[in-house]
Formats: structure tokens, sequence, C-alpha cells
């Protein structure tokens, strides 16, 4: 059987795994629905509604360098938080991330890190491999400003 160049290459990048996305699974602790709307660096904006108790991806926070940074914007409909600076996500340890190319993503590879929203407001790092009652440093994330909605 013969195979074409462009027929093997598509394959080899196909089941390499040519490209990343990052996504972040933010867990809703709370207590009540929330709507996050992911604020990036670039101006693009990305609004997700998560119901308490349950996750939701949304797209994840990259390193800032010279840019200004990545924000979060929480309502709860009662209060707005806004988190002026969620790059602390973007330097998490690979204990709080997780990777995998069978996602809906195929055939890239889907890179998620893993948070929660707590009850008072604060983000957290929610820990994927091994154990430990222990954070990274800069975290919690805590508002920057909350104003009544």
């Amino acid at each position: 059987m013969r195979y074409s160049i462009p027929a093997i290459a598509l394959a080899t990048l196909l089941l390499s795994g040519c490209c990343v996305r990052m996504a972040a699974k933010v867990r809703n602790e709370t207590g009540r629905d929330v709507r996050l709307m992911v604020v990036r660096h670039s101006g693009q904006t990305d609004v997700v509604a998560i119901k308490a108790g349950s996750s939701a991806l949304v797209a994840g926070v990259m390193p800032h360098l010279d840019w200004s940074p990545d924000f979060w914007v929480v309502t709860d409909g009662q209060a707005r938080f806004t988190f002026g600076d969620v790059s602390p996500i973007a330097s998490m340890p690979e204990a709080f991330i997780s990777g995998s190319r069978f996602t809906s993503d195929f055939p890239c590879r889907r890179v998620t890190q893993h948070v929660r929203l707590a009850s008072d407001m604060t983000i957290h790092a929610v820990r994927v491999i091994g154990y430990t009652d222990k954070e990274p440093p800069l975290f919690p994330i805590h508002y920057t400003k909350k104003e009544a909605e």
C-alpha cells in the first residue's frame, strides 16, 4: 500500500497533538449561581454561567509580560466582584494542572488549570495530583473591587 506524503504528514500532525488549548476549570462553591466574565489582556471577553455546586471551563489564564493581566468579574445577582489580576493561575505548579489530548479539543491537547470559587468570593487552587492542604504562593486570590448590582 502506498501513502502520499501529505497524508502521512497529516496523520503525524494529528497524532502528535500539534496545538495546545489552555482552559481553566472553575468549581463554584459559593452556594449560589454566578456568572463569570473572563477579560483577557487583548480585550477579548468570555462569559459563562456556573450553577452552584458545579464546574465550568473558561479560557485559560496565560502569563502576562508587559501587557495588562487577565482579570475576572464574578456576579451573583447581588454583587459584582472584580479580580483585577488572576495571573497566579498561570503559574500554578503541575499538581494543580491536568492535561489530555482525549477531550472535545482533539487532536489538540487541552491543558487545564483547576480552581474553585469559595463562598467568601476568593479563588483557590485545586490540587489534581496528590494531596496537600497547602496552596501555591499568591493563593487564595482576593477580589480587588466589590460593587452592588
